[in-house]
């Protein structure tokens, strides 16, 4: 769900356009063993709890189902900014989740994004 190690600049070589504040994004996709998908929303169930509760900086997290995939699920995640994405990154509900999640899915994807241009982020 986000990418560990590099440096931010070298995550991100893109520079924000002004439009938007600088925030970070993150779109993964996921996808549910076969008969896992209600385990693995169970499990995502418990991340979004914690970020609701002790996670000021997650501005959104979101994870979404597709209706002609079932097992598929694509979460986006907002920070905003990297101390917000440290404290998800490292908190212990993350580093519990971690396993389980590897229990229930297939290989995915995450990519690192930089809001440019758009509607309903705080100016």
């Amino acid at each position: 769900m986000f990418v560990r190690g590099a440096a931010p600049e070298a995550r991100s070589p893109h520079k924000q356009r002004g439009t938007v504040p600088p925030m970070i994004a993150y779109v993964s996709t996921m996808r549910a063993q076969p008969g896992k998908r209600e385990e693995l929303l169970a499990i995502l169930q418990e991340l979004v709890a914690t970020a609701d509760t002790d996670e000021p900086g997650t501005l959104a997290y979101t994870f979404h189902t597709v209706d002609d995939d079932p097992d598929l699920v694509i979460s986006y995640e907002l920070f905003a900014d990297e101390d917000a994405l440290a404290v998800h990154r490292d908190s212990a509900a993350v580093a519990r989740v971690l396993p389980q999640l590897r229990g229930v899915t297939l290989p995915g994807s995450v990519q690192r994004l930089v809001p440019a241009i758009g509607k309903g982020l705080a100016q």
